[in-house]
């Protein structure tokens, strides 16, 4: 079974003034009791975290809810998703710590805050 892709009704790219990205730390080290420490590389993969928030409409809101909670079981399975900033499709998954927030911002609109880590 192929991952899900983002719901086609609901916009793809978030808030241009809200969009973070950070690099997942990818070292890890080892301190001797004696000479220098030492680091390695964990992984060649490129993974990351982004957060980032999407003005949805309530038809929107409530198909990314449907997305979130039913298709892909509460946020548990990943997902296929087109990053704006590089226009490259990848493996996402929400953050398990860190589920959608949303927020009334007018008559008719919703701001829903994710964070998103990259797998692949």
């Amino acid at each position: 079974m192929s991952d899900p892709s983002w719901p086609v009704d609901v916009p793809s790219e978030p808030e241009s003034n809200d969009y973070r990205e950070t690099l997942l730390p990818n070292v890890a080290s080892f301190k001797p009791d004696v000479g220098p420490p030492t680091a390695w590389r964990r992984s060649t993969l490129d993974g990351g975290s982004i957060q980032a928030s999407f003005v949805l409409t309530y038809a929107q809101r409530d198909s990314f809810k449907t997305f979130y909670r039913t298709t892909l079981k509460d946020g548990t399975l990943p997902f296929l998703w087109t990053n704006p900033a590089y226009g490259v499709s990848g493996r996402y998954l929400f953050d398990p710590e860190n589920p959608p927030q949303f927020q009334s911002i007018g008559a008719a609109l919703w701001r829903v805050g994710t964070a998103i880590i990259k797998l692949a």
